[in-house]
């Protein structure tokens, strides 16, 4: 009886050395997974011959899905890998980095790189390999890019500014190359959709004069570049005050003018001889008066 306690004892912790059991949680339940020792020993070398814990660059900007003004400079930024020996910056406007517009900057000892001729109208990727002694090559994420037309920018009349109404207006905004025509847009809601909205399309210039001006109250404008390629690029959004129009008086003539001078002149010489004739009379009037009483003394 001692003799098979014993074997049971040693077959048990013989098949505890060999397959170990690791428990794992799950929804609350424990499984018991049953892993060989040598499969143990095989992922432990495997964690041990990493290649020194190295890591793939981090994009730090431009932020995913960014929008960039058409050729207006970018500036790459990545984070620093431990023992890269330098850097290779790819763009293209396939994920695939195979396309005619592949852009390769290669041997970069830093983690920033600006693009100063910027990039084309269009959706473009980039990426960031850290390239090592041993010629290992490390790729970072994909990021994309939206590449959009310059914006027109509002000129005259500036932000909030006071206009009276039914005043003509005259509205500037900068020249985008490569536009087609402007579509002007003028609303009492900054979401031009209301029945108020006045729209004037194929503007061939950078100028448009709104003879009729605008009623009272609070109006929205911007301008639209239309390209060739349809893409539709709006400016920014500003805002005019219309107040109601003052009385001012209207410029009279010469005649009028005259007229009003000579009025005022015989009304006051009028006035003069009137005076004069009034006091004459009161005068006459008290010595005749004065005469009676002397002659009625003498008698």
């Amino acid at each position: 009886m001692r003799k098979a306690a014993l074997l049971l004892i040693l077959l048990t912790s013989s098949y505890s050395l060999i397959l170990p059991s690791v428990i794992i949680a799950n929804r609350g339940l424990f499984h018991y997974v049953i892993i060989p020792t040598r499969a143990l020993y095989f992922l432990g070398s495997m964690s041990s011959n990493k290649t020194d814990n190295i890591t793939a660059p981090v994009l730090i900007s431009p932020e995913n899905a960014c929008i960039v003004e058409e050729h207006r400079p970018i500036t790459f930024k990545w984070t620093n890998v431990s023992k890269a020996k330098n850097y290779t910056l790819q763009i293209d406007m396939s994920r695939h980095f195979n396309t005619s517009y592949f852009i390769e900057v290669a041997g970069l000892n830093t983690t920033e790189y600006t693009l100063k001729s910027g990039l084309s109208f269009g959706l473009w990727y980039w990426r960031v390999y850290a390239i090592f002694e041993d010629g290992q090559r490390i790729c970072s994420e994909i990021r994309n890019i939206i590449v959009t037309p310059p914006a027109p920018i509002l000129k005259h009349p500036r932000n909030s500014c006071t206009i009276e109404e039914y005043h003509p207006i005259i509205f500037r905004w900068t020249n985008v190359s490569g536009v087609e025509n402007y579509t002007l847009q003028i609303d009492t809601t900054k979401y031009f959709n209301s029945s108020e909205l006045i729209e004037i399309r194929g503007i061939n210039g950078t100028e448009y004069t709104l003879e009729e001006g605008l009623s009272f109250g609070l109006w929205y404008w911007r301008v639209c570049a239309i390209f060739r390629s349809g893409q539709v690029v709006y400016s920014e959004i500003r805002c005019i005050k219309v107040t109601p129009e003052r009385e001012i008086p209207q410029p009279s003539s010469f005649w009028e003018d005259l007229i009003f001078g000579w009025g005022i002149a015989i009304s006051i010489l009028i006035y003069f001889l009137a005076s004069l004739w009034i006091s004459d009379y009161f005068g006459k009037r008290a010595r005749r008066s004065e005469m009676r009483q002397n002659e009625k003394y003498l008698s």
